[in-house]
Formats: structure tokens, sequence, C-alpha cells
């Protein structure tokens, strides 16, 4: 194989599992509190 593309085979399967851990990670929100200052006030809530 050429050198170039073993470079880019590389580079896509990392580019592809960056991806899958954010993507895993955004899945799994944990449980917690939700604070949030707005114009109106405060808004405190469980996720």
């Amino acid at each position: 194989m050429k050198p170039n593309l073993v470079w880019f085979l590389a580079g896509l399967v990392v580019a592809a599992a960056i991806g899958g851990g954010i993507w895993l990670m955004q899945d799994r929100r944990q449980d917690g509190v939700d604070i949030s200052i707005t114009g109106s006030g405060v808004r405190i809530e469980r996720r």
C-alpha cells in the first residue's frame, strides 16, 4: 500500500474513534442539577 493511503486510513480510524467517544459521552448524561440564570430569574431543575 502507498504511505499516503496508510496515513489516510489511520486518520479515518482516529476520527471515527473520537466521534464515537463524543457520541457515547453525550448519550450518558449523568443525573444532577441544572442551574440556569435568565432575564426572568434563576431556574433550578433536576436532570
